[in-house]
């Protein structure tokens, strides 16, 4: 939760410039990530005993409760790992041009926390 509330002050801090790049970065990685989520929770359905023909109020409520639960750790794990790809590909190229240390680079992918020359002071 600690490393959250970092990542979200590093990224308000930035400068425009680089918030905008952080921005579209997030962005897509939080749409591809929540289309996969979709994707694997659909096709999870059948692995527990789901219908989506029956209404939920015919399951037991462990099932429904159990089944919720995965798809929210579902839509973290995708989202976390989706957007940690995308920043991965975006600023690789940054990276190869030496305009990033590979610590930063690391921090941004990882940790979602920018460098400090991209602060705003």
């Amino acid at each position: 939760m600690i490393i959250l509330i970092k990542a979200i002050k590093s990224q308000l801090n930035l400068k425009p410039y680089f918030y905008d790049k952080a921005a579209k970065v997030g962005s897509t990685g939080c749409i591809l990530g929540g289309f996969l989520a979709y994707i694997l929770f659909m096709k999870a359905l059948p692995v527990f005993g789901i219908d989506l023909k029956v209404p939920l109020k015919e399951y037991s409520d462990q099932l429904v409760f159990s089944i919720f639960g995965f798809g929210l750790v579902l839509l973290l794990v995708c989202l976390y790992l989706l957007c940690s790809l995308c920043a991965a590909l975006y600023f690789f190229p940054m990276l190869k041009r030496r305009e990033l240390e590979p610590e930063d680079y690391k921090s941004i992918v990882f940790k979602s926390i920018y460098p400090v020359h991209w602060q705003k002071m």
